[in-house]
Order: C-alpha cells, then sequence, then structure tokens
C-alpha cells in the first residue's frame, strides 16, 4: 500500500473509531429509562391495561419496576357489588397538603380507581402514597412525588409471596429507624383473613416476612400499625374490631378486641409518628371523619381536630405524614366524577 493511501485509510479508522466512542458515551449518559409496554389482567373485568416499566433511578444496575397509566375514569363494579356501592372501582385517590396538619388543601391527583390510601415520608424525604388500584388488577401500588408536583405510580414488588389469588388488598406502611420501608396488608389464603407483612429498601420491591402478624377466626381487613412507646399498636377492621400490640411489629399477641377512643368503638385509618407520640387519624360513628387524636401510650387519648380538605370532610379512610419541612401531607379519596 502506498503511504498516501496507508495514511488516508489510517486518518478515516480514527474517525470511525471517534464516532463509535462519542456515541457509547452519550448512550451511557442519558438519564432517561428505556420503557416497554405490557398489560396486566383484571380478574374482575377481565380487561388488559397498558403499563410501563421504568427504573425509579439512573442507576444501570436497579431492576425496572412495573409503572402504571395515571386512570381518570371510574372502572366497573364487581358482578357481586351491591348497586350505587363505593368501591375502589368508584373512587379516585388525591394528595393534600396542610401547614398546620388540619386544613388542607392544594390537592394532587394521583388516580382514578383507588382506594384505601395511605402515606408516608420516606429516609430520602419523598413522599409515597399507597393505594389499591382496582383499574390494573386489584393490586397494591405506591405512588412517588416528584420535584415538579407529578406523581410516578408503581405496582408493588413482594418476593415470596406466591398465593396472590384472591389478591393481597389494604396496603399499611410504616418508615422503621433504620430507613427501610415495612409494608402490612391482608390477605385471604385458604378462606383466613391474616394480615402480614414485607420489608423494602425502597418502598417498591419488598421481601415477605416469615409468618402470619395477626389473624382472626372473623373477617379482618384495613390494617394500621404505628408505634407508640416501646410496642406497636396494630387495629384493623371493621370499623376498628380488632387491635393487638406487639414488641417488635412482627408478633402481635392475642386479639384486644374493639378498639375504643374518648369511650366510643372507633376505626383507625392512618397513623403517624411525632418524636414520642403516635396521631391517630379516625372515624366514629356519628361523628365528623377525620378526627385526628394523639397518645403517648396507647391508653389515653386526647382529641386534636378534624382534618379538613378544602373546607370540607373528606371520606374517612386517610392517611397523613409529615414532610422534613414540618408541614404535611394527607392522601384521601373522593368519587370519581
Amino acid at each position: 500500500m502506498k503511504p498516501t493511501r496507508y495514511l488516508n485509510f489510517l486518518l478515516a479508522l480514527l474517525v470511525v473509531v471517534a464516532v463509535a466512542s462519542c456515541s457509547n458515551a452519550s448512550e451511557s449518559d442519558d438519564s432517561t429509562p428505556t420503557t416497554t409496554q405490557r398489560s396486566s389482567d383484571n380478574d374482575e373485568s377481565n380487561e388488559e391495561k397498558e403499563v410501563e416499566e421504568t427504573a425509579l433511578d439512573d442507576e444501570s444496575d436497579t431492576p425496572n419496576y412495573r409503572e402504571l397509566e395515571q386512570l381518570t375514569e371510574a372502572g366497573e363494579a364487581p358482578a357481586n357489588a351491591d348497586p350505587g356501592s363505593m368501591g375502589p372501582w368508584s373512587t379516585s385517590a388525591y394528595v393534600a397538603f396542610s401547614n398546620d396538619g388540619v386544613n388542607f388543601a392544594d390537592s394532587e391527583f394521583i388516580t382514578a380507581q383507588a382506594g384505601v390510601p395511605d402515606i408516608i415520608t420516606d429516609a430520602d424525604g419523598r413522599l409515597m402514597a399507597y393505594y389499591i388500584d382496582w383499574g390494573h388488577g386489584n393490586i397494591m401500588a405506591a405512588a412517588i412525588r416528584n420535584d415538579n408536583g407529578t406523581w410516578t405510580r408503581y405496582a408493588l414488588e413482594i418476593e415470596g409471596l406466591t398465593n396472590q389469588r384472591p389478591d393481597p388488598v389494604d396496603p399499611s406502611p410504616v418508615l422503621l429507624d433504620d430507613g427501610r420501608i415495612r409494608l402490612y396488608w391482608m390477605h385471604t389464603i385458604d378462606g383466613v383473613a391474616s394480615i402480614y407483612s414485607a420489608i423494602s429498601d425502597d418502598g417498591i420491591s419488598f421481601k415477605l416476612e416469615d409468618g402470619i402478624r395477626f389473624t382472626s377466626d372473623v373477617q379482618i381487613y384495613d390494617p394500621t400499625v404505628v408505634k407508640v412507646e416501646d410496642e406497636w399498636l396494630l387495629v384493623t377492621g371493621p370499623f376498628g374490631e380488632h387491635h393487638a400490640f406487639s414488641e417488635d411489629g412482627l408478633n402481635f399477641a392475642d386479639d384486644q378486641g374493639q378498639f375504643v377512643v374518648d369511650g366510643e368503638p372507633a376505626m383507625v385509618w392512618g397513623a403517624w409518628n411525632e418524636g414520642e407520640t403516635a396521631y391517630l387519624v379516625t372515624a366514629i360513628s356519628g361523628k365528623r371523619p377525620l378526627r385526628l387524636y394523639k397518645t403517648g401510650d396507647a391508653k389515653e387519648f386526647e382529641f386534636v381536630a378534624t382534618a379538613i380538605v378544602d373546607g370540607y370532610d373528606p371520606p374517612p379512610d386517610a392517611g397523613i405524614t409529615v414532610l422534613d419541612d414540618g408541614s404535611y401531607a394527607l392522601a384521601f379519596l373522593t368519587p370519581t366524577s
């Protein structure tokens, strides 16, 4: 090969290598997650919803989680539902904000076809709203608030949970002292409804914890768990008819029966901690919903206020959390119009 032709060949080869190198660098710096489409079956309606999978962050070794479409319309009620009855097919989840923990406003829409909402602030200061997603198959889901005020919704993953029917429902998250999130929920297996739990580092991907947290020979659902002093309090529906205590949040002792606040049977829909004080979001028959009480021992309760959203009383199924700046967020439901 002549020197001139050889020099031209080397220059061309260097250009090809440089272009390939720039292309690889561009792909490696692209922070937009790759998405794929797949469907999720809803046993009740046999409808398929398109969903996306995306990563929670830009780390290449972060697993892709199933991202859920935001729904805007009511869904189809199950065949055994009473005409006109309310359920996750007919309600939408929102999150509102407050500086005093009582008067909430500036609601942000999460999704329609949602039920049993609860909310926490994780160890990184992120708001995470948990709920049942009826429209994507009556699954447990969580929405994470982004910096711009939008929300990204994910299907929860629970490693070790093999028996999925009927569906595990009624998620209740708790932030542990070590920064992990423990999730409690109700699951009926072989005709027996029990409360189970799983543990997670990121609030989306969980690992099932061994054993049953709490069970009863009658129907139980809608668990709420909160730490009070050195023990854990668990309250479940229907309407707070069951409550129990645990030293470790895993082994709850015998059923103590109806939960009572101020001498009245009470349901606890949500709870949060501020220092040594636990706050309960309650419903008491004959009184306005979202009555807030505080306690230091789960025996004596002091009424705080009745929470409202934009001046009105939302349905009682709601949860509250404290943000890092000392303000509050309320996850709640409204009928889907």
